[in-house]
């Protein structure tokens, strides 16, 4: 499953590139990096999106106001 995360973070971020820093990929990209460190802990699938969709979400609420700010 590492792999596939490895390639999820690549696809998020280019995303995030093609569409020019309009922060739309970027959140998943943290959460799939954050599942990508749980893989070599674990092999429980659940586990690892269960991460992913928390780190997501909570770099979403935290980052983007910020981040929303700054690029004003």
């Amino acid at each position: 499953m590492t792999v596939f995360w490895i390639v999820v973070v690549i696809a998020m971020i280019v995303i995030e590139l093609l569409t020019a820093g309009n922060l739309v990929s970027i959140w998943f990209a943290i959460g799939a990096i954050a599942a990508t460190a749980v893989a070599f802990f674990t092999d429980s699938v659940l586990i690892q999106v269960i991460i992913f969709a928390f780190v997501s979400i909570v770099s979403l609420i935290l980052i983007r106001p910020f981040t929303t700010r700054l690029l004003r």
